[in-house]
């Protein structure tokens, strides 16, 4: 490696001296708050928690009927079991009511599930006769639900401060209802 001669008679500053200078010369950087959209790749001034749970309510993860596991008790293919008919609910929306035993609720893939059920059949172990709806399956209690908040729950730490911020970390943030952050 080669050697620099400085001229004689000029000073410089050493690496540890400016970085010394520049340290008592200088305070933390101000603060911004800025929407979510423009955030990426800023590091949080602070420790940011959800304002609301994702989802929201119990949610189904599947396309089919909303049931109480329990009338589904025993059903396979050569054994099925008839619920009757009780409404819809697509992705997004709320059940207007809860559902009785005896019922079926058909649901889409992000559809709150009605109060009362307690699994969702895929659609495809199911059939729509006329007179009702045949189950060919078994299903569990929680079978085919996201529960409440199971993405994230209101108060969780999204983000912690310091942290730089990531598309990722975004996302998290708006599921748990931040719109603006402080970098």
């Amino acid at each position: 490696m080669k050697k620099v001669e400085i001229d004689k008679g000029e000073t410089y500053t050493g690496f540890q001296e400016a970085l010394a200078l520049v340290k008592a010369n200088t305070g933390p950087a101000g603060t911004d708050v800025l929407p979510l959209a423009g955030c990426a790749g800023y590091v949080s001034a602070g420790d940011v928690f959800a304002r609301i749970s994702s989802p929201a309510g119990r949610t189904s993860l599947k396309d089919g009927f909303a049931v109480q596991s329990a009338d589904t008790a025993g059903a396979d293919r050569a054994h099925p079991r008839k619920l009757t008919p009780a409404g819809a609910v697509f992705a997004g929306g709320a059940a207007a009511g809860g559902i009785k035993p005896g019922q079926a609720v058909r649901v889409c893939t992000g559809a709150m599930v009605p109060d009362g059920a307690d699994a969702v059949i895929a659609a495809e172990l199911c059939r729509e006769e006329v007179d009702g709806i045949l189950i060919f399956a078994e299903n569990a209690p929680g079978q085919n639900i996201l529960p409440a908040g199971d993405d994230v729950a209101a108060h969780d730490r999204v983000i912690s401060k310091g942290q730089v911020i990531s598309p990722a970390l975004l996302a998290y943030a708006a599921a748990g209802g931040i719109d603006r952050l402080t970098v």
